[in-house]
């Protein structure tokens, strides 16, 4: 449980980072955001690593599974389809969920492992074409659900509900910041002027039409720019969910 676990939140921030990079490159002279896409990327797909690794080392099966369901539902978000690299740490997650969380008694050998990562993506596509892109989260979270009911050496159902009860609002309260950071967002317009110092960037009101002065180089309007109350309200989501999950974990009642 724990090997994986930390294999699966490790391919998850080397993903997370690649997709920040490339949001991250804005071309001249377009001006800074006000909360730069490719940091609020890097968060957003960090937080599922996080989970995970809460889950992977306290060993809690409940934290794994959000933490799978939590990257499936990030794999959906790139139009173009470059998130669907997040399908591979979350079949590692669901994997992760399928261990005993005993080092000497593992129950996902390698070649089971590398074939639910390898039939994680076919399995998705078909998913989305016949039934919609919201599939792929839903197919995600059954097979890490099915792992954890194989790996697990059959608690009663009473002492497995609150783990599983907290796992799903952690799992809400993830997406909830996602939703939140892409939604609340607003229509930036502007004019850039080169100055001996540098460019100069304006803001000016969203009137439909930038009228350029002669003495500016350039102008516009971006749709969807993220906001400060959008990253506010994702962040405390974000920070409710991992408090959370370090209460699952048993963080605070640790004692060194």
């Amino acid at each position: 449980m724990r090997a994986i676990g930390l294999l699966a939140a490790t391919v998850q921030v080397a993903a997370a980072l690649g997709i920040a990079a490339i949001a991250s490159q804005r071309s001249f002279p377009n001006p800074p955001q006000e909360v730069p896409r490719g940091f609020a990327l890097l968060v957003v797909f960090v937080i599922p690593a996080a989970i995970g690794v809460l889950g992977a080392v306290a060993p809690r099966r409940s934290l794994l599974v959000a933490a799978a369901a939590c990257a499936a539902a990030g794999s959906v978000v790139g139009f173009g389809g470059e998130t669907l690299i997040f399908l591979v740490p979350a079949v590692l997650f669901a994997a992760a969920a399928g261990q005993n969380g005993s080092r000497s008694r593992p129950t996902t050998s390698l070649p089971r492992l590398l074939l639910l990562v390898a039939l994680a993506f076919p399995v998705a596509g078909l998913a989305v074409l016949t039934i919609g892109i919201f599939a792929v989260p839903g197919f995600i979270v059954l097979l890490a659900v099915i792992e954890a009911g194989r790996g697990s050496l059959g608690p009663a159902l009473r002492s497995r509900l609150p783990g599983a009860v907290a796992g799903l609002v952690i799992v809400v309260l993830t997406i909830g910041a996602g939703l939140a950071l892409f939604s609340i967002t607003e229509t930036r317009c502007w004019r850039a002027y080169r100055t001996p110092s540098g460019v100069l960037y304006e803001r000016v009101p969203d009137n439909g039409v930038i009228s350029l002065p002669a003495t500016a180089i350039a102008g516009g309007c971006d749709g969807g720019e993220q906001t400060i109350l959008g990253a506010g309200v994702a962040g405390l989501l974000d920070a409710a969910a991992i408090g959370l999950a370090l209460v699952v974990a048993g963080i605070p009642s640790r004692r060194p």
